[in-house]
């Protein structure tokens, strides 16, 4: 179980990139498993988590591990599935009438699409650090964490199904929803990677 989000550790304190990926795993799982609008965070939270991962995190896996490409392959198929469910649940909850599952219902099932990808993708971020000497691990920790600053805040399903488009569009995406956020009063849950 990680820290509550109110016990966050302060800007200065140093994590690695494998805390910050558990942290962020951590705390969309309990975000998913929350009634009401906390549930919301967990848009914002898995969003822009899988969104920096696929940007700083996967390309560095797919050059490193001798089956990278194939497990990076499969977490990206993960998280295809975990930005449709996070579509259908944010529109869920702010009542699009297009979605007609029951949210207890999609939140079911994004809880299982989230801890299957959480433990995937420690295991992938355990062998990382077994390979990639700590510099680089901190290079890529500090690259995560400014990407998750500037990665959508909002699931994109069509740019999460295709690697190229999602790279192309990272900023222009981010921009928008936190554009969108304002304009929306959207709640900001609290910053996710040190």
């Amino acid at each position: 179980m990680c820290a509550p989000l109110e016990c966050a550790p302060p800007d200065w304190a140093p994590l690695t990139l494998a805390q910050a990926i558990e942290r962020a795993h951590c705390w969309s799982e309990h975000a998913v498993t929350s009634p009401g609008r906390e549930a919301l965070d967990s848009v914002w939270w898995l969003s822009t988590h899988l969104a920096a991962a696929e940007r700083v995190v996967h390309p560095v896996a797919a050059r490193a591990l001798p089956d990278g490409p194939v497990r990076v392959a499969a977490q990206r198929r993960r998280a295809a599935d975990i930005i449709r469910s996070l579509w259908t649940l944010e529109h869920a909850l702010t009542g699009d009438a297009r979605v007609r599952r029951p949210v207890a219902d999609v939140v079911a099932g994004l809880a299982g699409l989230v801890a299957d990808h959480a433990a995937a993708e420690d295991a992938l971020i355990a062998d990382l650090s077994a390979v990639v000497p700590e510099p680089m691990l901190a290079l890529a920790h500090r690259r995560y964490a400014d990407s998750v600053r500037h990665a959508p805040t909002r699931p994109h399903p069509i740019a999460a199904q295709h690697p190229t488009l999602a790279a192309a569009t990272f900023r222009i995406e981010g921009l928008l929803d936190r554009a969108r956020d304002v304009l929306d009063g959207r709640h900001a849950p609290r910053r996710l990677a040190g």
